[in-house]
Order: C-alpha cells, then structure tokens, then sequence
C-alpha cells in the first residue's frame, strides 16, 4: 500500500466529513471506516470523494469501481489495480481540434452552439468517451444532434411540455448526452441522478431519488434497463412520476 496515497485518502475523507456536517471534527477515522454506517457519507458523497482523490493523485478509476467501495481500504484497493495508462473519463473536445474551433459569437443556449457546430462541421467529433481498455466511442455535433432530435421527439409524443423536469438515471455514456441534449431540444429541463451503484443501496437510492423526483415534479424518467425494475418501485412511491 502506498502510504502516500493513504494520507492523501484520509485527509480528503476527513475533510468532506467535516464539510458535510459543519465543521464537526471526524472522530476515530480508519482505513476501515465504512463511508455509510461511520461517516454517514450517501452515493452522491462518495461520488464526490472519488472525484477529489483523482484529482488530487492525478489517477482515474473504471466506473464500475464505485459500487465495490465501502471503505478507504476499499478506495485504495482500486487505485492500485487501477490501469493508471487511461487518464480523463471522456473529453467535451478532442484537442486535436480546440485551435480551430471558434465559439458560435451569435449561440445564446447549449442547444443552439449544437445546432451551428452540427451545421458547420456535422462529422467533427464532439465528445470522446474512454474505457477501461482503449480509447472507446466518439460522439459527433453531426449524431449528438440527430440522436438528440429523436429523444425530443419521443418526449413531446409523451405529453412533456417546454419547462418541465425530466429526470435521466442513466450512466456516463453515449445515451447520456442523446438524451440530456434530447431534453434540452424539447424545451425541458433535465435533472440527472446516478444508477444504484450496487444491491446495499437501493433504499437509499429509493429514498433519496424519490424525493428528487416528487421535488423536481417530474412525470418522466429516463432508465438504463439495468435499473428497470428499481425504477418501477420509484414510480409506484412517487405520486408525480407518470412514465418510464
């Protein structure tokens, strides 16, 4: 174990402990302290914490490693078998192609820099996402734009009105963005949540989840097929939530 890496862990674990509950100092932290029943740390928190400890080492963790991690143990278990060849999770530009881009002087919203890159340049890519093992799939202005239209269109023959929440559950990917700009076209507005990472935390999810939707006032929610049926116990505790 790299014990580097382990002061750096604990430090920026104490420190969300103590942002999370005012200044409280953080009492008896171990490697083993459990992120839920000892910190009280929920799925967005520890999202979080992972976040600051690739920034800070400067490493990146495969997406699936958030559901194995319970404990700073945990976290360090990952960053060393973590493949420390793949850095960012994806790019919003290639950067190859950042000096030639210029911003659209005229764009006053996300969806219209879209539509004029989609127009100027269909085929120059947009978004880069990587995996674990190469250098993954490429989005385009020209397909996120088209991809986009279609999710659009499939919210507006569900009723979904300029200004009404959408939530999307769904994880880092090219569906993602078709369908968080496919919001954004149909004049709604997206609200994001994270997949249950693993089974110990559905009610959690279900809980927290639920009251996002009941407090965005959402009818529809976007579902990877993974999270079908959790989404379908949602929708049965939350009165708002119309479609799936």
């Amino acid at each position: 174990m790299n014990s580097n890496n382990a002061e750096t862990v604990l430090a920026l674990t104490r420190a969300m402990y103590e942002q999370l509950n005012a200044g409280k100092h953080c009492e008896d932290l171990t490697l083993d302290s459990v992120f839920d029943r000892d910190l009280g740390f929920d799925s967005l928190s520890r999202v979080e914490l992972i976040a600051r400890v690739e920034s800070a080492l400067g490493l990146a963790l495969p997406e699936a490693a958030l559901g194995r991690i319970d404990t700073v143990r945990d976290v360090l278990r990952e960053l060393a078998s973590a493949d420390l060849a793949h850095g960012q999770r994806f790019e919003v530009l290639d950067q190859s192609d950042a000096a030639t881009v210029s911003s659209p002087a005229k764009a006053e919203t996300l969806v219209d820099v879209l539509r004029i890159h989609a127009s100027m340049h269909p085929e120059r890519i947009h978004i880069r996402l990587y995996s674990d093992d190469d250098d993954g799939e490429t989005i385009s202005y020209g397909e996120l734009l088209a991809q986009a239209q279609r999710r659009a269109a499939g919210l507006q023959a569900l009723g979904v009105q300029p200004r009404e929440t959408v939530v999307l559950m769904l994880p880092t990917g090219k569906s993602y963005f078709f369908e968080f700009f496919g919001v954004l076209l149909a004049g709604a507005i997206p609200v994001p949540v994270y997949p249950p990472g693993n089974a110990r935390q559905t009610e959690e999810h279900l809980l927290k989840h639920a009251a996002i939707v009941e407090n965005a006032g959402a009818r529809v929610m976007v579902v990877m097929e993974e999270a079908a049926a959790f989404a379908r116990i949602m929708k049965a505790r939350t009165p708002t939530l119309a479609h799936l």
